[in-house]
């Protein structure tokens, strides 16, 4: 429910904004708006943003998608066997204990499971932007 609602009732809001400042003569309601940024279309490949749209954007709503997520999984808790999980987290525990980067080593698995699946963002933009050192002179172009 909090995804819907964000989705529903954030998410547009900071979408017209921008419109409105990028376009001077942009006049359209808030409510002409929301149909242009809920026409959508599924796109399986560009997961986790499965919804793709001209206006559409989640924004960072990732939190949410992840609390959405662990709820769906709160079910599946009850038929785990307590004592070998109690003993696996006791494990993890111990060797994230014993050697500092111990607990890196997801972020690592993770890391090289998106590479491989190539869901890699180009940022050529972010790129061009610090090469031409505009950061430092505080422009934009």
């Amino acid at each position: 429910m909090p995804l819907v609602f964000a989705t529903v009732v954030l998410d547009p809001l900071p979408q017209r904004l921008r419109q409105r400042s990028a376009d001077a003569g942009y006049d359209e309601s808030y409510a002409g708006f929301l149909p242009h940024f809920f026409d959508v279309r599924p796109e399986p490949g560009e997961v986790p943003f499965v919804m793709q749209g001209e206006h559409f954007e989640t924004g960072h709503l990732w939190f949410v998608v992840l609390l959405a997520f662990s709820l769906l999984l709160v079910p599946a808790y009850r038929w785990l066997p307590r004592e070998r999980v109690r003993r696996a987290g006791e494990r993890v525990a111990e060797a994230a204990g014993r050697r500092r980067g111990a607990v890196l080593l997801p972020a690592l698995v993770f890391a090289a499971f998106c590479a491989l699946a190539r869901m890699e963002e180009d940022r050529s933009v972010f790129k061009d932007h610090l090469s031409r050192g505009s950061w430092r002179r505080g422009t934009s172009s």
